[in-house]
């Protein structure tokens, strides 16, 4: 689940809907855009009519996710706003090698290049730490006895532990030999006897550590040490000026505290020497917003000022400040040596992670570790969608030196000639995907799975704010949600929950609601009419119980998970054909699926939609892989078209391709509607008031009221839709007479916007007017 953060802001309280929708949406922001995009370019690849939506850079430089580092390199680890913790990371070496750490567990503490874990407790491994070189996976592993308590003192060969001895509490440091075997063990001398068990503030370096504890003789002081490696010495650091001294950093012979005065009350920079921490340190004044962000390094205080947190740098002594670094995203990380790492640089297109050592005139230099980090993209934090006959895409906005600066929903308007030339309209802002219905003064965070977009057939996507827990299916007013946890799944008209159950899985087709279940011991596939939740009809399909299930007109697609078998069953034809494995989106004449080992997105052309010899599965183009995907890149990344239209995925270079399909859709047709039989113009509100919602989006409409002789008494058009058509008639003449009452037919035809143009008959009905 997508998690979201608020924030206060001025906005115009909007209308209150379901969706993102493109009548709403432009008639607040009349197209206005944060960016200039460049001209679509179309193109043909083989037999697929091909655009390019090129994507802007964001001013903003791309963010490193620097966690750790060394003097070889640095680990990138998400965190971004919005996503849980990623199971993935890379260590980034400084020849521009990456290597990429498939699973993260929960570190407890990072030395350099190094991660210490704790390993879930199991039978065999109840107390068991691990300290892991990112660069090589070369593992250093400590099994403890069960009453010794681990602490967050490490190196790459070391671990401090904590034990009771004789009713006091004692620290140890164990140490395992260069060649293998059992550790070493050293008892740590200069520990006072208050000492309470549990080691706070920790930071280690190749050298030794800085810690601190609170006594438990009942007076519950704050005491620092530092400890040093070679001589498993404890030596405490002076702090009775102090209310408590937090926020260690090692540098070489420096060693940096955040002080808390009992003098001035507030919270300074307090700086010893390792050589003698036993001797009174310096207090430094700095600015008081940068504390956390501050080190210090030989014999200056480094810290982030400036309009971009540019790096300045002033002698510990006193004297004139001067600007190492022009812009920095703020945070330093401390090495393992006395040197520090900080994303930094110039701009979006010179910005790399930075090492901070000391020059050979004792100032300290910045230089990259490794391959700058290239400019961003504004489609690249994701959010795809293809919704008759339009893509929808996250937008990051382009302007504001931040990182995460907000997202808006971009829509390209498509269009397909009869000769297969594919274009698209210059985009469109939709607004903000931020606000909250619900409180429009806030603005949700929306990234990660806040963008996986899920289209709802009438040209938009549900709003974030319904779909940060998870949209399954999605059409018109209607939505499947997960819960928060995702044991179950709700049904939505608007703001009404319908339904919730435990299905697997469910699905969305006009007004018909599917779902899977498994009924005396059997998959079972059952149907519901919305909004009554009145069930239509149940039949037995599958061979496992579905994990994803899709429908599109004719087309059922069901998979029992992304590595096992899937199947599109033809409801016209009653045939099945297999599908490839992996996570897939079914579109009207075909399904688009990834196959994540080969970095492909794959396009398999199903029965009745081609001819017989091009049925079966081909590739479409290289899965969108940006840094630290997820494994399921629907919605995010890449989406199709389920009325009759394209596929869109986002590319290496932050554009996004377009591609046609060429297969026969299904006729034009209303998934559902709603349309009165009588109505009686003569009484206030008595307006006929239609709504159907198409399969495919259509470039003109015309409604048609005729008499009983056949004669037309009023006729209503309109240009093109995507996907929904509404239309009001007051029940009077082209003149503006009331017609009189009796029995009329109300007509509805509609003319193809994609393709070969095509005239159908949606709605030919009575109507009595009273």
């Amino acid at each position: 689940m997508g998690r979201t953060s608020l924030r206060t802001v001025s906005r115009r309280r909007r209308a209150r809907g379901g969706a993102v929708s493109a009548a709403a949406a432009l008639a607040v922001v009349a197209g206005l855009l944060q960016f200039t995009s460049p001209v679509a370019v179309a193109a043909v690849a083989g037999d697929m009519p091909t655009v390019t939506l090129p994507g802007a850079q964001r001013t903003a430089p791309r963010v490193g996710f620097l966690t750790a580092a060394d003097a070889s390199g640095y680990l990138a680890a998400p965190g971004i706003p919005g996503a849980p913790l990623s199971p993935a990371a890379a260590w980034r070496g400084r020849d521009g090698s990456t290597k990429w750490i498939a699973e993260r567990p929960n570190t407890i503490a990072y030395n350099g290049g190094l991660g210490l874990t704790r390993v879930p407790a199991t039978p065999q491994t109840r107390n068991v730490y691990e300290i892991r070189r990112f660069a090589t996976d070369k593992v250093t592993r400590f099994s403890l006895p069960v009453a010794d308590r681990g602490t967050a003192v490490f190196a790459e060969n070391r671990l401090l532990v904590a034990r009771k001895v004789g009713g006091k509490w004692t620290l140890h440091l164990l140490e395992t030999p260069a060649g293998g075997g059992k550790p070493v063990e050293r008892p740590v001398t200069g520990l006072a006897d208050d000492f309470s068990g549990s080691v706070t503030y920790a930071t280690s370096d190749k050298r030794g550590a800085a810690f601190g504890y609170t006594t438990d003789d009942g007076k519950y002081t704050r005491r620092n040490l530092l400890l040093d490696f070679g001589t498993a010495t404890a030596t405490y650091v002076p702090s009775d000026d102090f209310y408590d001294l937090s926020s260690p950093h090692l540098a070489g012979d420096t060693v940096s505290y955040l002080g808390y005065s009992r003098q001035t009350a507030d919270t300074r920079l307090y700086v010893i020497d390792r050589a003698r921490p036993e001797v009174p340190g310096r207090l430094l004044d700095t600015p008081r917003g940068d504390l956390l962000a501050t080190r210090v390094i030989g014999g200056w205080v480094l810290y982030p000022g400036g309009a971009n947190n540019g790096i300045v740098a002033v002698p510990v002594t006193g004297g004139p400040a001067r600007t190492l670094l022009p812009a920095s995203y703020q945070q330093f990380v401390d090495g393992d040596d006395g040197s520090f790492f900080i994303e930094g640089g110039t701009d979006a297109k010179h910005w790399a992670v930075q090492r901070v050592t000391l020059g050979s005139d004792g100032v300290p230099v910045f230089k990259p570790v490794g391959a700058p980090l290239p400019p961003v993209s504004v489609y690249e934090a994701g959010g795809v969608a293809v919704d008759q006959g339009r893509v929808l895409l996250g937008t990051e906005r382009k302007n504001g030196f931040y990182p995460y600066p907000g997202t808006d929903l971009t829509a390209f308007a498509l269009s397909l000639t009869a000769d297969g030339t594919l274009s698209a309209a210059p985009p469109q802002s939709l607004g903000s995907l931020g606000y909250t219905e619900s409180n429009p003064s806030y603005d949700v965070h929306c990234y990660a799975d806040c963008l996986r977009f899920t289209s709802n057939g009438e040209g938009g996507i549900p709003h974030p704010e319904q779909w940060v827990t998870g949209v399954v299916a999605a059409s018109a007013s209607y939505r499947v949600q997960r819960d928060g946890l995702g044991l179950s799944k709700r049904v939505f008209d608007g703001e009404k929950t319908l339904a919730v159950d435990s299905w697997p899985a469910a699905a969305l087709w006009g007004s018909t609601l599917w779902t899977a279940r498994t009924v005396s011991g059997r998959p079972t596939f059952e149907t519901y009419a919305l909004p009554s939740m009145r069930k239509l009809g149940s039949q037995v399909l599958a061979s496992c119980l579905p994990t994803d299930l899709q429908v599109v007109g004719r087309y059922v697609y069901w998979s029992c998970g992304p590595d096992k078998a899937a199947v599109v069953y033809d409801q016209k034809t009653r045939s099945t054909q297999s599908v490839p494995r992996g996570y897939a989106k079914l579109a009207d004449g075909y399904l688009v699926s990834q196959d994540n080992k080969a970095g492909k997105l794959l396009i398999t052309y199903l029965k009745g939609a081609v001819p017989a010899a091009r049925v079966g599965t081909k590739e479409l183009g290289p899965l969108p892989s940006p840094p630290f995907a997820p494994v399921d890149r629907r919605g995010r990344f890449w989406n199709v078209d389920r009325f009759g239209g394209p596929v869109a995925y986002l590319t290496a270079s932050g554009a996004v391709t377009v591609k046609w399909p060429q297969v026969t859709v299904s006729p034009l047709a209303a998934t559902d509607a709603s349309v009165p039989t009588s109505i009686d113009p003569r009484e206030g509100g008595g307006d006929f008031e239609g709504v159907w919602h198409l399969n495919r989006p259509v470039a003109t409409w015309k409604l048609t009221v005729t008499d009983s002789a056949g004669a037309v008494v009023r006729t209503l058009s309109g240009g093109r839709v995507h996907g929904k058509i509404a239309v009001t008639w007051d029940g009077r003449t082209a003149n503006g007479a009331l017609v009189r009452a009796g029995t009329y037919r109300v007509t509805l035809t509609a003319r193809t916007a994609n393709g070969t143009p095509r005239n159908a008959v949606v709605h030919d009905k009575p109507l009595t007017v009273r």
